[in-house]
């Protein structure tokens, strides 16, 4: 009898010490919110790790993909395969 007494009570403001239905109803559905947030943030900081420790290891490509995308470079000139002309370096001057 008291399970549906006190809750009447608190619904009608005649108990302040005890929390209303809504409140309860509320508290119920932050807690549940708050736990999946925290599952949430784990699962990011896992991802955290993860990530960093690709970042941690060293590139490795195969030999020559680089001069097969950029071209090479000769006496500050940059040959490119099918380029029917010479690109010069960045940052070099021709004289």
């Amino acid at each position: 009898m008291r399970q549906w007494v006190h809750p009447a009570e608190a619904d009608q403001g005649d108990r302040p010490d005890l929390l209303t239905t809504t409140e309860k109803n509320e508290l119920a559905q932050l807690r549940r919110e708050n736990a999946e947030l925290r599952r949430a943030n784990e699962i990011l900081k896992a991802a955290l790790v993860f990530f960093a420790k690709e970042l941690d290891q060293p590139c490795t490509r195969p030999t020559g993909q680089v001069e097969r995308a950029v071209g090479h470079v000769h006496d500050r000139k940059i040959t490119r395969p099918g380029l029917p002309f010479d690109l010069p370096v960045p940052g070099s001057v021709d004289i």
